[in-house]
């Protein structure tokens, strides 16, 4: 969910006008239901998978210890590194972000935003947890996924074949009889 849509003259603020502040122009994200938002990274303008080196938002309203956090994977959906946000209290501003400089790449971040949830405008999941919200999303430019190709089909019968002729032809010795 978005806070504010384009051409609106006041912030909504998901119905809780005095709990957020905004970083930059007033555009907060809410996962609804969930705390959890998982980013996915792609080819601009395309369905093309592909990785970052760099990822980090600002959080909004970051209260307690060790409930928002920020996970980041390879393509091969392995841990790299997670990373708690800083508490700031309420209505602070907290970044947390991570570059890539190992050489690992990153393909997906997961990002926990507290524990509680806003299941709608004005509406908590559990009206006696804090609620965290995503300001400004920062990232590297993603760039498509390097695989390693696969041989061709035909190459891959031609290698068989040529192992099997010349694992018979040794069987068979110099003169075609057993050996």
């Amino acid at each position: 969910m978005v806070s504010t849509n384009a051409g609106e003259s006041s912030s909504a603020l998901f119905g809780f006008s005095s709990d957020f502040q905004t970083f930059s122009a007033q555009r907060l994200f809410t996962a609804i239901d969930s705390s959890i938002t998982d980013v996915n990274f792609f080819v601009p303008g395309t369905n093309t998978a592909a990785t970052t080196s760099a990822f980090g938002l600002i959080f909004v309203d970051v209260e307690v210890e060790n409930l928002t956090k920020l996970e980041f994977f390879d393509q091969n959906y392995a841990l790299i590194f997670s990373r708690n946000a800083s508490v700031f209290g309420n209505q602070g501003l907290t970044f947390l972000g991570g570059v890539a400089n190992a050489g690992e790449r990153i393909s997906r971040v997961r990002i926990t935003s507290g524990q509680n949830t806003i299941v709608s405008n004005g509406r908590l999941g559990n009206p006696n947890d804090d609620v965290v919200v995503m300001d400004d999303f920062l990232y590297a430019e993603p760039v498509q996924l390097q695989r390693v190709p696969e041989p061709p089909t035909f190459a891959l019968l031609f290698l068989g074949l040529l192992a099997l002729f010349n694992r018979r032809r040794l069987r068979l010795g110099k003169f075609g009889r057993n050996v």
